[in-house]
């Protein structure tokens, strides 16, 4: 979970303006854009491509992590 905070919630808090998040409402934020996104909803902000790639990383890292993973890689 370094990963997102040294190369992407920095700038995902400054997008969404919550400088002061923590990490975990930044991967909930992540998942609020990722439903946002594939439901086709106007934000007030633009999605690059590069965001997409973090955002769909943090929502299948997620998703391995409680599904898949075993506990010594978590």
């Amino acid at each position: 979970m370094q990963l997102y905070e040294s190369e992407y919630f920095p700038h995902l808090r400054s997008l969404a303006g919550m400088e002061d998040a923590d990490t975990e409402t930044m991967f909930d934020v992540a998942n609020y854009l990722y439903w946002a996104n594939m439901s086709h909803l106007n934000l007030k902000f633009e999605l690059t491509d590069w965001d997409l790639q973090w955002i769909n990383a943090s929502v299948q890292t997620g998703v391995w992590s409680k599904y898949n993973a075993d506990t010594e890689q978590i």
